[in-house]
């Protein structure tokens, strides 16, 4: 569910009478609690023009009587950081690059999505997981060797 249905469908009492939440509830709301954010922010945040700040979002949330989750998925999450979880480490990625021959390369995609994969990424850690489990193979088979 995006955040605009979850605004529209939550209720507040106002002079004794019901209505749904408005944009400028939600506003004035995050500007109560020493947020600055104009109106038309706020408005490009539930249109996701804009992603919110950890402090916007948690705010927004107990507004709506939600979870980060029930406005945005993981991956958009994941972008401003606010799934509580801790930050990966910037440098852990060993990048690997080689040439393949024209014809591979070529039908390289076709290959992919023939065998299964959805990418190359896929395939690499495919192939990553089967080199590890071969090199342990071989380890054991030097170390029974010295024996």
């Amino acid at each position: 569910m995006n955040l605009k249905t979850l605004r529209e469908k939550t209720i507040i009492t106002v002079n004794n009478k019901n209505r749904n939440l408005y944009q400028s509830d939600i506003h004035s709301y995050l500007v109560d609690n020493s947020i600055d954010i104009s109106l038309p922010q706020y408005c490009d945040i539930e249109n996701k023009k804009l992603m919110p700040t950890r402090e916007m979002l948690k705010l927004i949330c107990l507004k709506l009587v939600c979870q980060p989750l029930d406005i945005y998925s993981r991956k958009e999450l994941d972008l401003i950081h606010c799934l509580g979880e801790e930050k990966k480490e910037i440098n852990t990625v060993y990048n690997v690059h080689f040439a393949l021959p024209k014809e591979v390369g070529k039908n390289m995609s076709e290959m992919l999505k023939v065998c299964g994969y959805d990418s190359l990424k896929e395939w690499g850690k495919e192939c990553i997981d089967r080199l590890e489990m071969e090199y342990k193979v071989k380890l054991l088979e030097v170390s029974n060797d010295k024996r």
